[in-house]
């Protein structure tokens, strides 16, 4: 992975794999500076560039198989598990483990982080670091919609919430991967800083409508999986994406990837065929 000019990652915390590259539009400053822009988990921050980055599906989502979060969630916190994943990236002859080592190793770059604040809570003592070995601790930009913009490193959140959809398009699971773009992409290199970023905004946010997000009626386990078992056995389309608009469009609530685990989870109960 070859060093940007300014280091961008984008972290939603639940069901996204990989990473994808941004095509900055309208800003020349990225094209005459060459700047490479990673969208994904911070996991980019823990591959070594001499070796490729492979997709993952860990996720803090507890209804997952591939939840990183034990039964008991007394057994360790976010913040160790995170901390447990640079410390076996480090045994891997990783030079670049964390967030913190990817700032000393480019302290003079504006460090701009997308992430879910699940993510939030487990990198926030690693952002703190970060922030102290960058020489401008304003270059250290956090987005976070939905997150409590509180804490050693509040002056570092940008201003953005639900609102945004107005700007960026709706889509609650990408809202903070759209931010980012539209940071990088209605910004020169020169405005992007937490004092700047913060005024733009600020003013922006006062100015749009509250955002339009229906209201739905919560569900268990138990009702998402009688509703995907009834759906499957009577033959409606045998997609997890397209269950879950035709549940989400009779008023009932379920979280995107929560969904597809039970999905799965009764495929498979259904088929006796491992997913």
């Amino acid at each position: 992975m070859r060093p940007s000019k300014w280091s961008f990652l984008s972290a939603r915390g639940k069901g996204s794999k990989g990473y994808e590259r941004i095509k900055p539009k309208n800003n020349p400053s990225l094209h005459q500076r060459g700047g490479k822009e990673l969208q994904g988990r911070p996991q980019a921050t823990q591959a070594s560039r001499h070796r490729p980055i492979c997709s993952y599906a860990a996720t803090f989502s507890s209804s997952q198989p591939d939840s990183v979060l034990p039964e008991k969630p007394s057994r360790f916190s976010h913040e160790e598990w995170w901390s447990g994943l640079g410390e076996w990236h480090k045994h891997q002859g990783d030079s670049i483990t964390c967030i913190a080592d990817l700032a000393k190793a480019y302290p003079s770059e504006p460090l701009i982080i997308a992430l879910s604040p699940e993510y939030l809570t487990a990198v926030y003592r690693d952002l703190y670091t970060a922030r102290e070995l960058l020489h401008n601790p304003n270059h250290l930009v956090i987005i976070s919609s939905g997150s409590g913009k509180k804490g050693p490193l509040k002056n570092n959140f940008l201003p953005c919430d639900a609102r945004m959809e107005h700007v960026v398009g709706v889509s609650r699971m990408a809202l903070n991967g759209r931010i980012i773009q539209h940071v990088l992409t209605a910004n020169s290199i020169n405005e992007i800083n937490a004092i700047d970023l913060e005024r733009k905004y600020r003013t922006l946010l006062k100015d749009l409508p509250s955002a339009n997000y229906p209201v739905r009626e919560a569900s268990t386990d138990e009702e998402v999986i009688s509703f995907i078992r009834e759906s499957l056995q009577n033959g409606l389309p045998a997609s997890s994406g397209r269950l879950l608009r035709i549940y989400r469009d009779s008023g009932k609530a379920c979280e995107q990837s929560r969904f597809r685990g039970l999905f799965l989870q009764t495929q498979e109960s259904l088929t006796g065929i491992k997913q």
